[in-house]
């Protein structure tokens, strides 16, 4: 199961990131994870919460935009989404392999509480 690992290294980058006072207010990391990234959502936001409990992350959210599979064919330049894995250029039918996007795993997005609001709520 190599959401373990990738779940790990989410938080150690985003800690890398901050400073310890600003990372116990982070609610939020928004990631983009592409459909031929061979990582299930499901399963990581499963990990996520056990991986974050007696950490400075444990209030947390994983939150994740799935990526669809664009490509662009390298004989008419024509760049379009792939469709149940068909990798055939839709303008000229010619066989595809230059996958643009669709295999990404990237920490979009960081939403940090108000440490104001964050002191109310303690």
């Amino acid at each position: 199961m190599h959401e373990i690992s990738i779940c790990q290294s989410i938080l150690q980058t985003v800690e890398s990131e901050f400073d310890h006072e600003e990372v116990e207010h982070i609610r939020e990391i928004h990631l983009k994870i592409g459909l031929l990234s061979c990582i299930e959502p499901e399963v990581l936001k499963h990990v996520f919460k056990y991986i974050r409990n007696d950490t400075p992350f444990q209030n947390a959210e994983l939150i994740i935009d799935m990526v669809d599979v664009s490509a662009q064919c390298e004989t008419c330049g024509s760049k379009f989404i792939v469709e149940k894995y068909k990798f055939v250029c839709p303008q000229c039918g010619a066989l595809v392999s230059n996958v643009t996007e669709g295999k990404e795993l990237l920490i979009n997005k960081i939403i940090l509480e108000e440490p104001a609001h964050a002191e109310a709520n303690k």
